[in-house]
């Protein structure tokens, strides 16, 4: 069934990204080369010193693709209702997992998510932000997929539907319009016809989307121009010779930290330079340093969507054995859910 595999790589090539790049975050390019012997290429344990995923073992994912978990069991128990109580309830169920919430929660994120122990509404706790990355983190995109799996195709829902989810923590234009992009990128890529370039335009369009469903009274927060940025990732990809000269230069011109105008101008431009393959634009991620295990998350998500057939099943099974899963009871019931909707792709 090509959704079922589209869905299943997507995860698989989402959490290999986040455990992978849990080595590398913080890290600048050559001190990621100096501490490693060259390109990170596979699962490390993250150096001790590390102040995230330091101590951790390999193949451990972080708090990114956790929450795409968690946000992929909450969409199941609320039957496809997309509300913003859908992305509270995910938030509040990852929040349980003690280690993970202390070790890995955002400053946007955290901030939510003691909003909304607080019974305060989704709406008012995604505006709750304060200091510079508030409301413009990246948080907003990390684990936004499975908005796009829900809708396969189907731009204009899955671009509504982020925008509801990232209400309960990133209510904010570009927030919004980031998370767009991304869930329009893997509807797209959900479409057993879809080339790279078809989810580029996705991206685009879900940027669109959101634009024009945003009313006045969503908050503004000082940021440059997505598109532009992304204008600029996408030539880079295609100026350079390579992946690897891919990474020097996104890095250098763009960036890989918290702000969501790094995080998905830096996600598109790598899935441009390796073509779609999941692993090489993964292992583009790991080695730009900074943060790392988001972007090769993010990334992986939607090139893991779009060729699922070149994520290696020893990688996957690497994942399910260190974090003790099961992807595939995760995204069953999803994808059942998704068809039943009407939107599913059928073979």
């Amino acid at each position: 069934m090509v959704f079922y595999d589209k869905v299943l790589g997507g995860l698989a090539g989402a959490m290999i990204g986040d455990a992978m790049g849990a080595a590398t975050e913080v890290m600048t390019r050559a001190e990621i080369s100096d501490r490693f012997g060259g390109w990170v290429t596979d699962f490390l344990p993250p150096p001790s010193d590390r102040p995230y995923s330091g101590g951790r073992s390999a193949a451990q994912i972080t708090d990114d693709s956790s929450q795409m978990v968690c946000l992929m069991d909450a969409i199941v128990r609320h039957a496809g209702n997309i509300t913003p109580d859908v992305g509270a309830d995910a938030l509040i169920d990852w929040s349980k997992d003690e280690e993970l919430f202390r070790r890995f929660a955002g400053p946007t994120t955290r901030r939510a998510i003691s909003k909304l122990r607080a019974d305060v509404p989704p709406l008012l706790a995604g505006r709750a932000f304060e200091g510079p990355l508030g409301g413009v983190s990246n948080g907003a995109v990390m684990k936004i997929a499975p908005a796009g799996w829900l809708n396969p195709g189907n731009l204009q829902q899955a671009a509504y539907d982020a925008m509801t989810i990232t209400t309960a923590t990133h209510g904010t234009r570009i927030a919004y319009s980031a998370a767009a992009a991304v869930a329009c990128a893997t509807a797209r890529a959900c479409q057993a016809d879809a080339t790279v370039y078809d989810v580029v335009d996705a991206c685009y369009e879900g940027i669109q989307i959101a634009r024009a469903q945003m009313d006045r009274t969503v908050a503004d927060r000082p940021a440059p121009s997505l598109e532009r940025r992304i204008d600029l990732a996408i030539s880079v990809a295609l100026s350079a010779h390579s992946v690897e000269g891919a990474v020097e230069r996104l890095g250098d011109l763009i960036g890989n930290g918290l702000h969501v105008c790094e995080t998905v101008p830096c996600a598109i431009g790598l899935l441009v330079a390796a073509k779609g393959d999941p692993m090489a634009a993964i292992i583009g991620a790991v080695n730009m340093g900074d943060d790392s295990d988001t972007l090769a998350c993010v990334v992986g998500s939607i090139t893991g969507t779009l060729a699922p057939n070149r994520i290696p099943m020893n990688t996957r099974q690497q994942i399910e054995q260190a974090n003790a899963v099961d992807l595939k009871a995760i995204v069953r019931p999803f994808t059942l859910l998704a068809l039943e909707r009407g939107k599913g792709v059928h073979d």
